[in-house]
């Protein structure tokens, strides 16, 4: 360990050294003058002033204009420029001066011409584009500021973005919010999964990269701000890049432990055809190293593939809430899923466009994932100053087959009418086994239960979802009106084989279960929004909608004993079984009052939402029917300081139903130590949430500065309350509303550039504060989590001979819970990592990255140590480099590990599962890459 923390010392040291001598001082001048306007000769603020070096070819400096137009450029070397002017509405202006020991301090006055007065053709571009643009609601990155290394895809061009950051498992979040969407060139690829264009696309491709708070159809067909926002991102192509072939084509194979029995294999097929509008693409993948181009969420969902999961695991994760669970496996083993997998996937992804008036985009899609798991469970349990010691050793074996189907289609009738239809139909099919073993210890270790458990599943389940979008803008400026109709249709079909036996000590008893569960779940929505906006006074206007909404939930559940005459699962029981029906209709009327001006916007208005549940159970002959009024107040405000600065503030309110499995009144016990009941007289959730965001960048140092601010709390939040019997070992769970829940986060990034360097200097800091009401065995609690974390990457790359990154983070969380039976927990987390590629003479390179990961805790077992270790060496060959042979090893160290430990109110939870280790792969790459009728290099 010693030994890695001197190499990153010392690259550290590399580094600053690199920094200090190009940061020397030397002779230097200065550039000032005017921009005025050439017909009126006032001056011009806010115009862009940028410097670019002939010598370095890269702007050296920036500035913007002052009121009356003057501007100011010091800290110039000696050396030859190229001054660039630009203005909205003007023509770009370019002049050429030096800086010369003689002539330290230049003047240039610039008169620009308007736009309206001259062509297209005439504008003048030179050097390079500014590396960030900040638009209405757009952040706009030039893809050739930020350098990759060849062979590399969005991925990583989106991890040198300031502001950008890629999870370890290929999600991206921009500015603090998860992008739920990547487009190319304004076209959905391969539908949703943004993952599949991030992994997949090559970085030399593209020209932009465009984060956008896009706007509701509604906003951009009435020009009106609703303040509805979702963040997705665009890629664009490169012009001489619309019109081409390009992908590449992957085998590798290898073993593990240095050449073992244990064979390992990619292979990936990426073809891509573009011709201008017109886009083909091809995806194909196949391994057994736990890698997939696509989020797993697409493909295989595991939940239930570990039936001994407990209460407490079920608990936190079902609702997507960690509360103070920690993650070991994301902390230490965030290089693959746990477990082994096999991931199997494909598809096709079509865009075109019809002449000027009908666009249309789709894609099929297939993956099959299947993963063999080897978990050990090891919980502690404090009830009333008691222990209860858990312990579970479970098999398993998941697997996944999904089909998705997409189309997007937009017709423009004519500039006045739009009409959007985006189907969707999915089919899926899981299937899992898994054999458990499990005891209970009291704190005397003494044996309070144990036992064993076989189970079996299979299900099937199609979905279609669709969405119509018709929308009409008036003669009048401003008026206009939508209807949208959407519908989703989802059928769950599951078979499932439960056969436990278990012994209980305290009084001698046993337990058996061999239950064949036959369950269908049918779920249907579909909802009409009908949204007009009418022009008042002058930027004002008025926003009503109208939206009804039928959601109907059917769960036919039937649990089938097995019949030792008949030898077969034929006796139905009763207690176990129910048919149940819920049907929720809600109205809601909303009106907003929306203005824009030149330096700011806003949205002010009411939702008022009428919600009917109604719920029955057709084997227990009961109804059970809720009806609740709510007035939901909504803002939005945004503010523009300049050009590149800007603040946004943003306040929504939301009901969420409960589900049927929370609202149905029947006993699930899956697992007979963990049973759970539903609550028919659960309340909808009443959700608040404020966002403030604010973006700088400055234009002259091209430093950016990003910050957001968010707070919500729910009413009648659903929670769940667990009661441990500490005699048999045996939990009940059951359902209910609470108030009080809240929580606050925070997030800045700031990025620094290095002109020297041609690189940046990229920092964030997060926090966040919440306090969650939940139940200890039957009792409130309310702790407090802080938490906060920060980062600090930088990335260098000399010509194209060396890469060199390093990036290093920090992670505090103390929870608080006020009372003297539960123990307060905090630890800290450490990570730190840095990658070096040197490209050698006639096509050879080497490449390394080195991940280390501490944590430390107050609790005891918690505290790790790993060190990931990877290496890789190829070589290119044929003509244009088309062709690599690959040499790469993988968690060299053999450190790679799967741990988790949920530290929750009074439980400490260890789970350790088998997770992929070292191995070593080699493969063959043959690249394609021709455009505009020739072979393009590398």
């Amino acid at each position: 360990m010693s030994n890695l923390l001197k190499v990153v010392v010392l690259a550290c040291s590399l580094s600053l050294l690199v920094i200090a001598v190009n940061a020397q001082s030397k002779i230097q001048g200065s550039l000032k003058g005017k921009i005025t306007t050439a017909q009126t000769n006032h001056g011009l603020e806010s115009a862009m002033v940028m410097v670019y070096s002939l010598k370095d070819s890269t702007f050296h400096r920036g500035a913007l204009t002052t009121k009356n137009g003057s501007y100011e450029i010091k800290s110039l070397s000696l050396g030859n420029y190229k001054l660039f002017v630009n203005y909205i509405g003007y023509k770009d202006a370019v002049k050429y001066f030096s800086i010369t020991k003689e002539l330290l301090n230049q003047q240039l006055d610039i008169k620009l011409d308007s736009a309206a007065a001259i062509g297209l053709n005439e504008v003048v571009i030179v050097g390079e584009a500014p590396p960030v643009k900040l638009k209405q609601d757009t952040v706009e990155f030039n893809a050739g500021s930020f350098k990759t290394k060849d062979g590399a895809v969005v991925e990583d061009l989106l991890k040198k973005l300031p502001g950008v950051e890629v999870e370890k498992d290929g999600s991206v979040n921009a500015h603090g919010q998860k992008i739920l969407k990547v487009l190319v060139d304004g076209k959905p690829y391969f539908g949703n999964d943004p993952k599949i264009a991030t992994k997949n696309l090559p970085a030399n491709i593209i020209d932009k990269i465009q984060v956008i708070d896009k706007k509701s159809d509604q906003a951009q067909l009435s020009k009106v701000d609703d303040g509805e926002r979702e963040k997705v991102m665009n890629v664009t192509i490169k012009k001489d890049k619309k019109k081409g072939t390009f992908g590449n084509a992957t085998l590798g194979n290898g073993s593990d432990n240095s050449f073992s029995s244990n064979n390992r294999y990619e292979g990936g097929l990426n073809v891509n055809h573009f011709n201008n509008q017109q886009q083909f693409s091809i995806l194909a993948m196949t391994n057994n190293t736990n890698k997939a181009g696509f989020s797993s969420s697409d493909v295989l969902d595991f939940a239930g593939s570990n039936p001994r999961g407990g209460a407490t695991s079920f608990k936190v994760m079902s609702r997507g809430r960690s509360g103070d669970t920690y993650d070991l496996d994301n902390i230490f083993g965030g290089f693959g899923r746990s477990g082994l997998s096999r991931s199997n996937a494909g598809g096709l992804n079509f865009i075109d466009s019809f002449g000027k008036r009908l666009d249309m985009a789709g894609s099929y899609f297939f993956g099959n994932v299947n993963n063999g798991r080897d978990d050990k469970l090891r919980r502690n349990t404090i009830v009333q100053n008691q222990s209860l010691y858990y312990a579970d050793n479970n098999t398993g074996n998941s697997e996944s087959l999904n089909h998705t189907l997409n189309l997007n289609l937009e017709y423009r009738i004519d500039s006045m009418h739009t009409i959007k239809f985006t189907p969707n139909l999915g089919l899926r099919k899981n299937s899992s086994s898994g054999l458990s073993n499990y005891e209970s210890l009291n704190a005397n270790q003494q044996k309070i239960n144990d036992g064993s458990q076989r189970t079996r599943s299979n299900s099937l389940s199609p979905n279609l979802n669709s969405n119509f979008f018709f929308g009409k803008r008036f003669k009048k400026k401003g008026r206009s009106f939508s209807a949208t109709i959407s519908n989703h249709w989802k059928d769950t079909e599951t078979h499932s084989l439960n056969n436990s036996l278990s012994n209980y000590y305290s009084n001698g008893s046993q337990s058996i279960i061999n239950q064949n569960l036959e369950q269908d779940n049918k779920n249907g929505n579909n909802s009409i929004l009908l949204a007009y906006t009418e022009p008042l006074i002058k930027d004002y206007y008025l926003n009503l909608s109208y939206e009804f909404n039928n959601s109907i939930e059917n769960s036919d559940r039937a649990t089938y004993d097995f019949n030792s005459a008949s030898n077969d699962y034929d006796l139905l029981n009763p207690e176990l079984s129910i048919a149940y029906r819920t049907r929720t209709n809600y109205n809601k009327y909303g009106l907003n009052i929306s203005t824009t001006k030149k330096k700011y916007g806003y949205t002010l208005g009411l939702v008022w939402q009428q919600n009917d549940l109604k719920g029955h159970s057709l084997t227990k002959d009961s109804v059970y029917r809720q009806r609740s009024f709510s007035l939901m107040p909504n803002a939005n405000f945004k503010y523009t300081f300049s050009k590149n600065k800007r603040l946004e503030a943003r306040y929504r309110g939301n009901v969420y139903q409960p589900s049927v499995y929370d609202l149905q009144p029947v006993t699930d016990n899956s697992n007979p130590l963990y049973l759970r009941l539903g609550n028919p007289n659960l309340k909808p959730e009443l959700y608040n949430f404020v966002h403030i965001y604010y973006s700088y960048y400055d234009a002259a140092s091209y430093s950016s500065f990003w910050a957001s601010f968010n707070i919500s709390n729910t009413f009648n939040k659903i929670t769940y309350n667990s009661i441990l019997d500490l005699e048999s070992g045996k939990q009940t769970s059951k359902p209910e509303n609470v108030s009080g829940n809240y929580n606050m986060f925070g997030y800045i990034m700031y990025g620094i550039p290095l002109k020297r360097l041609k690189t940046s200097l990229k920092a964030n800091l997060s926090s966040s504060y919440s306090t969650e009401i939940k139940f200890v065995n039957g009792e409130k609690v309310s702790p407090n989590t802080l938490s906060c974390s920060g980062g600090l990457s930088f990335n260098y790359r000399y010509k194209e001979l060396l890469e060199f990154d390093i990036s290093s983070g920090a992670d505090v969380n103390k929870t608080r819970y006020g009372q003297s039976t539960l123990k307060d927990v905090e630890f800290v987390k450490l990570n730190a990592s840095s990658g070096f590629s040197y490209y050698f003479p006639k096509g050879f390179a080497l490449s390394t990255d080195v991940t280390y990961f501490n944590n430390n805790s107050n609790v005891p077992g918690t505290n790790r140590n790993v060190t990931m270790l990877n290496a890789s060496f190829y070589k290119e060959f044929l003509k244009d480099k088309r062709a690599r042979i690959t040499l790469q090893g993988l968690d060299l160290l053999n450190q790679n590990q799967s741990a988790y430990r949920n530290v929750l109110e009074n439980q400490i939870e260890d789970r350790q599962t088998n997770v992929l280790q070292r191995y070593f792969m080699l493969s063959f790459t043959y690249k394609v890459s021709k455009f505009g009728g020739s072979q393009s290099k590398h």
